[in-house]
C-alpha cells in the first residue's frame, strides 16, 4: 500500500513524531512517503496516486482534503494541534478562517486521528468516525543511545560546551510559546549552569545573539534526530515551557532518564509528581532547575514513559489507515502492504 503522509513544513529534525510513526509503517512493509507542504502543494500532490493521504494538521490535512476532493483518494486526517494553541497565538479572525477549513477537513476525511482529548468533542461533530491516539516516543533508542552516536555527540559539543558546568538541555522549535527567552533569562539565577539549545524558528537570532554575548547560553543551530538521545544523554536537565501536555520533549527526557521541568498548567495532570513544575518567572524557573537537579523519581518517571513506544502508536493508524483504504477498495479490508 502507498501512503502519502502531508505534514506542515517544518525542518525534519523539529516535530519528528509523523517520521516515527512512517518508519514503523515501512518495516511492517508499507511505503510510505512523508512530504512537507506548502499551500500550493496541492498542485504537486494532486499528479500523485498514492493509496491513501494522511494529513496532519493544520496544513496537511488542507492539502489532503484538496486531494480528497479532487480525485477521491482516501483521507486520514491527523489531527495534533488543538485550536486553543491557534487562539493563544493568533488573532480571532485568523483563528475562525482555520477553524472553519478544518470543520470541511473533517467533515471531508474518511477518519480523523485525535490526539488531544479536548478535541474529540468538536472533532466528532463533524467527522464520520474518530480515534483517539496519543504522541509517542522512540523509548529504546532514548533509554541507551547507542556508542557510536554518543561519540558523535561528544564531538559535536567538545569546545561548545564547558565540563565544569551543569548543563539544561532544549532541542525544538524557536517559537514565543516555548519561552526559551525566559529560560535564557533565568541563567541569570543560576551558578555553574550553561543552556544548550539545538532549534530553529523565528527566534532563531535571539538565540544567536544570546550565545554570541553570554558565555553561559550554547545554541549550535539544528541537529539531526538521530544524535537528539546522544544529546540528552549529556545533559543534566531538560526543559520545556510549552503550557502543552502532549509535548514528546517530555517523553523524550523520560525515555532518556533525565530530569525534567516543564510549566505549570496542563501538564501537571499527566506528570505530577514525575517532573519539577514552574512558574514563567525567571526566579522560578532557576528555581526549578536546580531542584530537578536532585530529582529521585527517575525510575518512576522512565518507567510511565515507557507505555507510549511508537509501535503501539503505529499500530493505531496501521488499523485506521487500513480501514479507509479498504472502503476505496473493496470490503475486505485485506489489502496488503
Amino acid at each position: 500500500m502507498k501512503i502519502l503522509w502531508l505534514r506542515p513544513a517544518k525542518p525534519d529534525n523539529i516535530s519528528v513524531g509523523r517520521h516515527m510513526i512512517a518508519e514503523v509503517l515501512r518495516r511492517r512493509g508499507y511505503e510510505v512517503e512523508v512530504r512537507n507542504v506548502t499551500l500550493w502543494s496541492f498542485i504537486d500532490v494532486l499528479s500523485m496516486n498514492p493509496d491513501v493521504v494522511v494529513g496532519t494538521t493544520r496544513l496537511g490535512a488542507f492539502v489532503g482534503a484538496w486531494k480528497k476532493l479532487l480525485s477521491g483518494t482516501p483521507l486520514v486526517v491527523d489531527h495534533i494541534d488543538p485550536i486553543s494553541q491557534l487562539r493563544r497565538n493568533n488573532g480571532p479572525v485568523k483563528t475562525w478562517i482555520v477553524d472553519q477549513i478544518e470543520k470541511v477537513a473533517f467533515i471531508i476525511a474518511d477518519h480523523v486521528l485525535v490526539v488531544y482529548r479536548e478535541e474529540l468533542p468538536r472533532v466528532d461533530r463533524y467527522a464520520r468516525r474518530v480515534t483517539k491516539t496519543d504522541l509517542g516516543v522512540d523509548f529504546e533508542r532514548f533509554a541507551d543511545p547507542n556508542l557510536n552516536v554518543r561519540r558523535q555527540v561528544g564531538s559535536l559539543l567538545e569546545g561548545a560546551v564547558s565540563d565544569d558546568r551543569r548543563t539544561v538541555v532544549y532541542i525544538g522549535g524557536l517559537e514565543p510559546e516555548y519561552h526559551v527567552s525566559t529560560v535564557i533569562s533565568a541563567m541569570d539565577h543560576l551558578s555553574g549552569w550553561q543552556f544548550l539549545v539545538f532549534g530553529d524558528g523565528s527566534e532563531r537570532e535571539l538565540l544567536e545573539e544570546a550565545a554570541a554575548n553570554r558565555d553561559d547560553v550554547v545554541y549550535l543551530g539544528t541537529i539531526g534526530n538521530d544524535l537528539i538521545p546522544g544529546v540528552l544523554y549529556e545533559a543534566d536537565v531538560g526543559i520545556c515551557l510549552l503550557d502543552d501536555k502532549n509535548t514528546l520533549k517530555i517523553l523524550e527526557y523520560g525515555a532518556a532518564r533525565l530530569p525534567a521541568v516543564n510549566v505549570e498548567g496542563d501538564a501537571e495532570s499527566k506528570y505530577t509528581g514525575l517532573i519539577t513544575f514552574c512558574s514563567l518567572d525567571p526566579a522560578d524557573v532557576a528555581r526549578a532547575i536546580e531542584e530537578a537537579a536532585m530529582s529521585a523519581t527517575l525510575d518512576e518517571y522512565q518507567s510511565y514513559v515507557s507505555s507510549f513506544g511508537w509501535e503501539s502508536i503505529a499500530s493505531t493508524y496501521e488499523s485506521v489507515i487500513k480501514s479507509a483504504a479498504a472502503e476505496d477498495f473493496g470490503p475486505s479490508g485485506s489489502n496488503p502492504p
